[in-house]
């Protein structure tokens, strides 16, 4: 639109134009002129117009008036679609997009960017950065052009980007499993190596370079650049693959290192490998061995069967023999040891009188150096006259058999064939022998089993022997003596009463040992040891006179006929004798006699004593104050013991251990340490040896003490009361109680309850015998409701039960049990005398297991068409010792086999050559067990020949050559045998290698025109 120009003073600079829309457009424009284009309007769309002129100091002319206003026309025009999109990839997350800008009518308002069909942006320029991506992904992208109208172009050509990977940052794992070995050939400056390949990201890819190195000292990666690199290292295999290299250039005896890193695309190293180390081995061996003969002599006895060839190689070798001259090493009877050694050793058997034998030894060594021919000649002489009976030796048993061993085997061996006989005792020409001796397959073992042994006898036997029925006999016997052991000695059992038990000195003690017993013998001494160092005594039965009160220990020991001793023990107390006088002195004061408290009237000794005198209560007079005293069965259930406070303590019949404890305070009834000790009798000083008994725990404010208490007697069926008296001593100022502290306690009576008739019984209930309970401790014998009276007696399982070994001694049990003539089982208690003995020993033979031997095998009897080969089996025990076949189980080894089953020919394959044609070209003729052939080292095939093919080009091993098919068998080496079948001039070859998959020798086979050469 256009207007006419705005005055001024001094002049107009510029107008400020104004417009706005329906569609919300204000805008303010700058212009000089005198009218004003303006464009990108929205079509159909009502816009108004004004202008403002301003002078040069910026004086604006009067108020804004709209003063025009337009329409715009309808815009339907599309633009023109983006030509020529690009998608580049920038990063991992970033692919950048540019295009040729659209054209449109009005003007194109901008671009819509679109991502695998999906709008991700809208842009006016005519570039995109597409932020945000995954690594390593493709996208496709197209772009769409719109003007102000919204009319969309069609859309561009798409472009397609893949994002790029994330940077690699992870260099390569190290090698850990790399491995230096010796190679089969050229191990002396040559060395295989082989690893499990990594990836390039750890395990992850295929990395992209190998820098394996070596020293002649242990790498690090310190020294890792002054290492030699290797050159022609494979290239990296997939993680987890197995590869390998040759490194050559070596020196030899010489003991190198080396390691391996790996490099990925990104440059990144592995860590170092481990290091890898082999010495590799001296320069190669050219020389074959030597072999010198050790065995046999140049001439054997007469009637030699067999003999041992042996001898000694010069160096690590195999060795073969034959007894045919030239004969090829691998066709050759392997001598033994069948591994490489140096000393070697075969039988030969089948050996006759007045025959001279040859035979060829042939030795390969380590480096396959084959030898020459070794020969050795030898001849038995002729037989001899027998005149000589058989040799006995290795004679069994002998020495001292296992005690209770019934039966044992008696063998012994001759040199020859034989046959023998035995007496017991004493010696007899051998026609007067008339107890026969089984002997082996070869008559050269004999035995017989002897039963009926006995412990402790001893046995004598003579063995004479016959070469040949009607032959050569021993004109001595040979003599077998051995002995049988008696059983170890059971000890005897020593028991025995004394009366009494205890006393007032003197006290006379008389001792009975009739409960002493002996399993096995019988008793043969009896020793008294009183324990107050009088003399002993000897007998069964003795009495002594104890003069001096105290406690002793009374000893009866027995020793039965076997040496054997057995001991126990019984404590005698003995007390010292009352005096006269009326009243009992307690520590120098006179205490009067009484029958009840009443009459104790004296403060200090208010209390009447079951015995008949006053005593003191405890709490007062010298010394710690004693309290709380107790008793316990346990421990920790405790009950009074003091008789002033109620009742004593009581506890149930057959109570056989009481806890005694005491208290002790001070004057002021604060706890006090004290030493406290006990007594049976009343006003026993603190100190006294005799009497007083030390607190087996003490010293502290509380004393305790484990009582024993005495057993009574069937007589006593009513409740019994123990008194103890305590006194203590101040720990601190060792003040002592001049006073008894007096104790006691009851032991419940049993209780008596009628059998039939007279029998009645103690019921017991903590009485346990054998760890079974029984109701009653104690019961009288009497009558049955029958009349009968009660016995008891020991009883018995009539057999013993099973051994718990099979051998080497054993121990087998039976019950045993006191029983009453009713057949009522009882306790123990009422049997007397030992009971029967329970165990006992079995199975006592030595251990001995039997296997089945062979020796080797024999030269085959036929060197070919089928021969035999034999070998002695026998039966040996553990000790080496042979026996009789039945001795062993298991199916016995043959003792003979076939051997040589070949066709036995000469000829060559196809008849039409001779030796002398093969040896004449240069071959060597060698024998397949079937037919001849010629074998041929390639440097030696010959050439241009009109019996002699040579196929060059056929040198790598293969199992199907042209078609053709393989043949089925070929000759056993000690290579990597290759098989063909030629079939063009119907030749037929067998090839090994080195393990380098070039055939080195090949053996041909003589067609019917021809010998080939491969």
């Amino acid at each position: 639109f256009s207007w006419d120009a705005s005055s001024d003073n001094v002049a107009v600079v510029k107008y400020e134009v104004h417009y706005d829309g329906d569609d919300g457009t204000n805008m303010i424009v700058y212009v000089t002129g005198l009218s004003l284009t303006v464009n990108n309007l929205m079509p159909n769309t009502r816009y108004g117009f004004w202008v403002l002129a301003i002078d040069a100091v910026g004086n604006k002319s009067g108020n804004l008036n709209r003063y025009a206003e337009a329409k715009t026309l309808s815009d339907s025009t599309p633009p023109t679609a983006p030509a020529n999109l690009t998608a580049t990839a920038q990063s991992s997350s970033q692919i950048n997009l540019s295009w040729t800008a659209s054209t449109d009518n009005i003007g194109v308002a901008g671009y819509r960017v679109y991502r695998d069909g999906t709008q991700v942006a809208t842009t006016a320029a005519i570039s995109y950065s597409n932020t945000g991506l995954t690594p390593s992904t493709a996208y496709s992208y197209y772009v769409i052009a719109y003007d102000a109208a919204d009319n969309l172009s069609s859309q561009s050509n798409t472009a397609s980007a893949t994002t790029l990977s994330p940077p690699d940052t992870t260099p390569p794992a190290a090698i850990t499993d790399l491995v230096a070995s010796t190679p089969m050939t050229n191990s002396h400056n040559s060395m295989i190596l082989s690893w499990t390949a990594t990836g390039d990201d750890g395990m992850i890819g295929t990395a992209l370079v190998y820098d394996l190195k070596y020293s002649t000292s242990p790498i690090t990666s310190i020294n890792w650049g002054s290492a030699i690199s290797v050159a022609g290292e494979p290239a990296p295999a997939a993680p987890g693959t197995g590869q390998n290299m040759t490194v050559t250039g070596l020196n030899s005896l010489t003991t190198y290192y080396f390691a391996i890193m790996v490099q990925d695309d990104a440059g990144w190293w592995s860590p170092l490998s481990n290091v890898a180390s082999r010495a590799t081995t001296n320069l190669p061996d050219t020389v074959p061995p030597t072999f010198t003969f050790t065995s046999p002599l140049s001439l054997l006895p007469a009637g030699t069967a067999s003999t041992n060839l042996s001898g000694t190689a010069s160096e690590l070798a195999v060795c073969r023999y034959s007894d045919v001259s030239g004969q090829n090493f691998d066709l050759m009877m392997p001598m033994s040891p069948s591994v490489p050694a140096m000393n070697f050793i075969t039988l030969i058997s089948g050996l006759t009188d007045g025959s001279t034998y040859t035979y060829f030894v042939k030795c390969r060594d380590m480096a396959n150096n084959t030898s020459g021919d070794f020969p050795l000649s030898f001849s038995v002489d002729s037989l001899a006259p027998d005149l000589m009976p058989p040799v006995i030796y290795d004679g069994s048993p002998t020495g001292t058999l296992a005690a209770n061993t019934t039966s044992v085997m008696m063998s012994a061996r001759t040199n020859e064939p034989a046959y023998c006989k035995y007496n017991q005792n004493s010696d007899a020409p051998y026609g007067s022998m008339t107890n026969t001796l089984t002997g082996d397959s070869a008559q050269t073992y004999h035995f017989v089993t002897l039963s009926g042994l006995v412990n402790g006898a001893s046995y004598l036997y003579y063995i004479r022997c016959q070469d040949t029925p009607g032959g050569n006999e021993n004109t001595t016997g040979y003599p077998i003596s051995f002995s049988v052991a008696n059983p170890p000695n059971a000890l005897p059992m020593a028991k025995f009463t004394a009366n009494p038990l205890s006393g007032e000195a003197p006290l006379q003690v008389a001792v009975n040992s009739a409960g002493s017993y002996d399993t096995d013998g019988a008793i043969v001494s009896y020793i008294w040891q009183w324990g107050d160092s009088t003399p002993d005594a000897t007998g069964a039965t003795a009495s002594h006179t104890y003069d001096t009160p105290g406690t002793y220990i009374l000893k009866l020991t027995v020793t039965d006929n076997q040496n054997g001793s057995g001991s126990t023990n019984l404590t005698i107390i003995v007390s010292a004798s009352p005096d006269d006088d009326d009243e009992i002195s307690t520590n120098g004061i006179c205490a009067p006699a009484c029958t009840d408290n009443s009459e104790c009237v004296n403060p200090d000794y208010p209390i009447c004593a079951p015995y008949g005198i006053c005593v003191a209560n405890g709490a007062g007079g010298a010394g710690p104050i004693r309290d709380q005293g107790a008793f316990s069965l346990n421990g920790a259930e405790w009950l009074s013991g003091t008789p002033p406070d109620s009742s004593p303590a009581n506890f149930p019949a057959g109570t056989q251990l009481v806890v005694m404890r005491v208290h002790t305070a001070s004057s002021t009834g604060e706890d006090l340490n004290a030493e406290c000790q006990y007594s049976t009798e009343p006003n026993a000083p603190y100190g006294n040896t005799v009497y007083m008994k030390q607190f087996t725990s003490t010293g502290s404010t509380t004393s305790t003490v484990v009582l024993a208490v005495p057993k009574t007697s069937m007589a006593d069926q009513t409740d019994q009361t123990y008194d103890y008296y305590i006194r203590c001593k101040d720990s601190q100022t060792g003040v002592v109680n001049d006073t008894d502290y007096w104790l006691s306690f009851t032991i419940g009576g049993p209780t008596v309850i009628s059998g039939p008739a007279a029998y009645v019984c103690w019921i017991n209930q903590n009485f346990i015998k054998n760890n079974v309970p029984y109701l009653f401790d104690v019961c009288f014998s009497g009558e049955t409701e029958s009349g009968e009276v009660y016995s008891y007696s020991w009883a018995n399982d009539s057999g013993w039960g099973p051994c718990n070994e099979p051998c080497g001694g054993g121990t087998q049990t039976r019950g045993v049990w006191c029983e009453r003539n009713d057949s009522v089982a009882v306790a123990d208690d009422f049997c007397s005398g030992p009971p029967p003995a329970d165990t006992q020993t079995c199975n006592t033979q030595t251990c001995t297991a039997y296997n089945w031997m062979t020796g080797g095998w024999s030269a085959c009897t036929e060197s070919c068409g089928g021969g035999t080969q034999t070998r002695t089996v026998w039966c040996e025990d553990t000790n080496g010792v042979t026996v009789a076949d039945g001795f062993c189980s298991g199916i016995k080894p043959g003792g003979s086999q076939t051997c040589n089953t070949q066709v036995c020919t000469t000829s060559f394959y196809g008849g039409n050559h001779t030796a002398a044609d093969c040896t004449g070209a240069g071959g060597t003729v060698v024998n397949d067990g079937s037919y001849d052939f010629c074998r041929f080292n390639l440097s030696a095939c010959p050439v241009d020949s009109p019996d002699w093919v040579q196929y060059d080009d056929w040198t790598t091993t293969t199992s199907n050559m042209c078609g053709n098919p393989v043949i089925s068998s070929c000759l056993t080496g000690l290579h990597d045998w290759i098989n063909f079948e030629i079939i063009p001039g119907g030749i037929e070859f067998c090839g090994y290698t080195d393990n380098d998959n070039l055939i080195d020798i090949v053996y041909c086979y003589a067609n019917v025109t021809q010998i080939g050469c491969y």
